[in-house]
């Protein structure tokens, strides 16, 4: 699971980079990210129906997370980046595995700190709850990565 979504983080940044003329800003996509993750994540919450109090609750969580989930998106985006830029400029094996461990590194730590958010959500709406929103939220960000049939 945790390499899938290493995968998918790279890929997000790969394939923003490979569509943009320069590469992504970090800072500014990890701005993007956190705050279409925070609206996506309440408006699934909604779609479940889930309390006044529970949404409030939802917010305050995804509000202290925030500014540590931004930094850290950054910093693993910028890892990344270095990363693809050793490997396609023809680095060394040294090189190579050095950045991938320090990346490794990076993107543990924000989808520890993601990890941690989505559990705390989990808990403040309830276990069914939260499995409709994530069910939901799987649902509409399929189609992004999962290959079509």
């Amino acid at each position: 699971m945790k390499r899938i979504a290493l995968l998918l983080l790279a890929l997000t940044g790969l394939s923003l980079a490979a569509c943009a003329p320069h590469a992504p800003d970090p800072d500014r996509f990890a701005v993007k990210f956190i705050e279409h993750g925070k609206q996506s994540i309440l408006d699934a919450m909604k779609g479940q129906k889930v309390s006044e109090q529970q949404l409030t609750t939802a917010r305050g969580i995804l509000d202290r997370y925030e500014p540590s989930a931004k930094r850290e998106m950054a910093s693993a985006m910028r890892a990344q980046q270095a990363l693809m830029l050793a490997l396609t400029s023809g680095r060394d094996s040294a090189t190579l595995l050095k950045l991938e461990a320090d990346q490794n590194r990076v993107q543990d730590q924000v989808l520890h700190t993601i990890g941690q958010m989505h559990e705390e959500l989990a808990s403040a709406v309830g276990p069914e709850k939260w499995k409709g929103t994530s069910a939901q939220l799987e649902e509409k960000y399929s189609r992004y990565f999962k290959p079509g049939k």
